[in-house]
């Protein structure tokens, strides 16, 4: 039995194996992948068929709560859920956000989304004053051009000298940045091949500074690209545990990735001001509301116009974020990972508040970024690390 979540080296290569294979079949399933190139290689000649790959998903899962590594089950049957699709099921934006990403439920509370969105309110109030404070920020301070590319740059720099002065372990960064403007995305990060990712920034997409900041510090420091990072340098290649090799989209393990990435910005400002409250917490409010969206449009088969009225009302959302939103709701992969995202973030919250009570924040550290985890039992991790017991 291995004692090690991910650390059998058999199983391991079959979940990377199937991941690779079902990429075929849907390429935004493996956002990112250090291993052996060969084996990606292969899976790129062979073709393998999603009947075939999905008859391995099951036997993979089976094996591996057989061996007791909750991590492989978990993912294995992420991918299998996504293989059932492809073969023609049709399981509700509920029940298939549950299984994928590991979650109990994927809708936020309404009272918990209501009360963010007064609490933005406030914040806008506080920065701008007057009506429509949200609208009037976003618009009388949104920078494009020179201007973002200097913010953007800035937060990396800032991000970079984070890691050197708080993170337990060395990071050897491959990580190119690159300004952008055709991509929907105002900030995003791409694998390119090997160990190489790319930050680009859309210059051309208007964002505030503070936004911008926030979605830098989310795709590269300290947030997706730390993670990405720290799992390739570190548990793949340092520990040998192959799963770490294979960047999933649609797995339990994103939600632990995006509650990273959702409070990467807090975690590199220690004394935020409001402007920068802001600028998060109106990211994370519309995260939830783009959820609630989602669930609308595909269980409760609600029409087009509730849907946009409510991402306006509730979001603060414009024609052209409204619209970005009911594209990805339809796509086959990114419609469900929008679910990742509130879940994820309560989750890491509260394990920093767990750690920001104990003594140990470099245990606590490595543990969050180098650790196979899910969902389920990443609280009882963290408690083990700041007890300072084993981790099993």
């Amino acid at each position: 039995m291995s004692h090690t979540m991910g650390g059998d080296p058999v199983l391991g290569e079959e979940l990377v194996r199937i991941a690779l294979g079902a990429k075929q079949h849907q390429p935004v399933l493996v956002w990112a992948y250090f291993g052996p190139p060969e084996w990606l290689d292969e899976a790129v000649a062979k073709a393998e068929g999603v009947e075939s790959l999905l008859a391995r998903a099951v036997r993979l899962r089976g094996q591996a709560e057989q061996q007791g590594d909750p991590f492989i089950a978990a993912q294995v049957d992420a991918i299998a859920g996504q293989l059932e699709v492809m073969l023609g099921a049709t399981p509700s934006y509920v029940d298939h956000a549950r299984r994928l990403l590991g979650i109990p439920e994927p809708r936020p509370p309404d009272a918990a989304v209501e009360a963010l969105r007064e609490e933005v309110l406030e914040l806008a109030r506080e920065v701008v004053g007057g009506t429509s404070p949200v609208e009037r920020w976003e618009t009388e301070r949104a920078v494009t051009g020179e201007a973002k590319w200097d913010a953007a740059v800035e937060t990396y720099v800032e991000g970079r000298r984070w890691v050197k002065e708080n993170f337990p372990l060395p990071i050897a960064e491959d990580l190119e940045l690159g300004r952008d403007s055709d991509y929907h995305a105002s900030v995003h990060m791409n694998w390119k091949s090997g160990s190489t990712m790319r930050l680009g920034v859309n210059v051309d997409t208007p964002r505030t500074r503070a936004t911008t900041r926030f979605e830098v510090a989310h795709n590269s420091y300290p947030g997706d690209y730390l993670r990405i990072a720290a799992l390739a340098q570190h548990t793949y290649a340092g520990e040998g545990r192959v799963p770490a090799c294979v960047k999933l989209k649609n797995a339990p393990e994103s939600t632990i990735s995006e509650g990273i990435e959702d409070v990467a910005f807090l975690r590199l400002l220690p004394n935020p001001g409001p402007e920068e409250l802001l600028a998060t917490k109106l990211e994370w409010l519309r995260r939830g509301v783009a959820v609630t969206a989602a669930i609308m449009v595909r269980d409760e088969q609600a029409p087009a116009a509730l849907v946009a009225d409510y991402c306006a009302r509730q979001g603060f959302m414009g024609e052209a974020r409204i619209a970005n939103e009911l594209r990805l709701i339809d796509h086959p992969v990114w419609g469900i990972y929008r679910a990742s995202y509130w879940p994820g973030r309560e989750l890491i919250a509260e394990a920093d508040r767990r750690a920001a009570r104990s003594d140990n924040a470099d245990a606590y550290l490595r543990f969050l970024f180098t650790e196979l985890h899910t969902p389920s039992d990443l609280l009882a991790g963290v408690d083990k690390v700041l007890a300072k017991e084993t981790i099993a």
